[in-house]
């Protein structure tokens, strides 16, 4: 071989080596960080609680809701009280507690409807995608495990035999708790906030499912009588809110 050849072809290896140590060192590296994109918060967002409202069936006296909203989830818990268990002006003590339901739905948001009228509202859509039954006393444990005493409304023994006190029990694939609960069937409403004249705290009120209805199901007028809460940023101050109403 020639000398010329020799040196083209030297510098050809060098050439090619370099390329791949290029390749290899570009392969290697780090990837350019994707940065934190931070979740959409809706209106909705964080902990609203209602006041101690009385129930207008026979199968509690007084109850109590939170609903928490995060992201596209929300969980709603609802405290039902006996009055004959409490005092006049306490009716929502702890002494009075029969049963707890946490209910853990999915959520969206869709349009306005009469924007800055007195009867705007917003439509929501909420599907229940999981529900958790917890008896507070020995009464209401019994009555469920009976399975057949209606004093607790819906929310019967499903055919469980094992209901315990202060125990949580899952009802989310119980056949007769799906139809009586409505779990994961979508639940059309409507919703709207406003503002507390008085104390600047933000309210929050859902639809009258007991009213008028549009032909698909959702609410046409608002409910303030059992469905409103207010606004609670934060638990230190959960306990200030519990006898404001948001009207």
């Amino acid at each position: 071989m020639k000398p010329t050849n020799k040196f083209k072809l030297g510098f050809f290896l060098m050439a090619a080596l370099m390329l791949t140590g290029c390749k290899f060192h570009s392969s290697t590296s780090n990837p350019t960080p994707t940065p934190n994109v931070p979740p959409v918060k809706t209106a909705l967002q964080g902990k609203w609680e209602s006041k101690c409202y009385e129930s207008l069936g026979a199968y509690w006296h007084h109850y109590k809701r939170v609903y928490s909203f995060d992201q596209n989830q929300l969980i709603t818990n609802i405290t039902y009280y006996d009055d004959a268990l409490t005092k006049t002006g306490a009716r929502c003590a702890d002494v009075g507690k029969v049963l707890q339901a946490d209910f853990v739905s999915n959520f969206s948001i869709g349009k306005v409807t009469d924007p800055g009228s007195s009867d705007e509202h917003t439509n929501i859509n909420i599907t229940k995608t999981k529900v958790v039954l917890t008896p507070l006393n020995a009464s209401a444990t019994q009555v469920l495990n009976n399975n057949v005493d209606s004093l607790l409304g819906p929310y019967k023994g499903y055919g469980i035999k094992t209901w315990k006190l202060n125990t949580a029990t899952d009802v989310s694939t119980n056949a007769d708790a799906i139809k009586a609960l409505h779990i994961n069937t979508m639940m059309p409403d409507i919703y709207n906030i406003n503002k507390h004249n008085a104390t600047g705290v933000k309210g929050v009120v859902f639809g009258n499912t007991d009213g008028n209805l549009d032909p698909d199901g959702r609410p046409i007028t608002l409910w303030w009588g059992g469905s409103t809460a207010e606004f609670v940023p934060s638990s230190a101050v959960q306990s200030s809110h519990n006898t404001k109403s948001a009207n």
